[in-house]
């Protein structure tokens, strides 16, 4: 019982407020295809407590998923997202880089435009 007791009690400061506790940050690296309309939408967010880097490429498919491999070993995140354009790769481009992508465990989303609209596909 006492050990239970002794970590719900937080140590405190002489006025009182509770010290030696800092919240940790999530880093998120986010590889777009686009230049303009994924960072743009990504940027929108203000979360507190996540520092999120986002960077455009030209490249597509596969070639994305290495982008983001060599910007993740530049740099520590906590997670690493691609951000495809799905609506004009072939299906089988896309599986292939999505499967790359899970063996290296970085996060995929596919956008799909739709009458001037996107939708953000989780893959």
């Amino acid at each position: 019982m006492a050990r239970q007791a002794g970590r719900n009690e937080r140590r405190r400061g002489r006025r009182g407020r509770i010290v030696g506790r800092r919240e940790v940050r999530q880093r998120f690296l986010i590889v777009c295809e686009g230049g303009k309309t994924e960072p743009g939408y990504f940027r929108s967010f203000q979360v507190p407590g996540v520092v999120v880097e986002i960077r455009s490429t030209t490249d597509r498919g596969l070639a994305l998923i290495n982008e983001a491999i060599q910007r993740r070993t530049q740099d520590e995140y906590d997670q690493t997202w691609c951000v495809f354009d799905r609506d004009d790769l072939p299906d089988a481009i896309i599986r292939q880089a999505f499967n790359h992508a899970k063996k290296k465990t970085i996060q995929t989303i596919g956008s799909h435009r739709n009458s001037q609209e996107i939708t953000w596909l989780n893959c």
